[in-house]
């Protein structure tokens, strides 16, 4: 049974003056990708905080390049960047 005093937020009825509620942004992924100019989804590749003694300079190297994500996980970090 719902209330009478909520005011027709469990029907999904807004009274007159209401606004939806703003769309958030996924904290997390906002702390781990960024976005490129050219709308590219950039990150930073794992395996660079501790035990780097045994890996070989060139491994480093090449961790140390910034990555891109393609296809459908491009789109499902630009949905939580967006906010859906």
């Amino acid at each position: 049974m719902v209330s009478p005093h909520r005011s027709g937020h469990a029907t999904g009825v807004r009274a007159l003056g209401e606004t939806m509620p703003k769309m958030k942004t996924h904290r997390g992924a906002a702390k781990r990708f960024k976005k490129t100019g050219s709308g590219k989804i950039r990150f930073k590749r794992a395996f660079l905080r501790h035990c780097l003694e045994q890996q070989p300079k060139s491994a480093k190297r090449v961790l140390r390049k910034a990555g891109y994500l393609s296809g459908g996980d491009a789109r499902a970090i630009q949905r939580k960047l967006r906010g859906e």
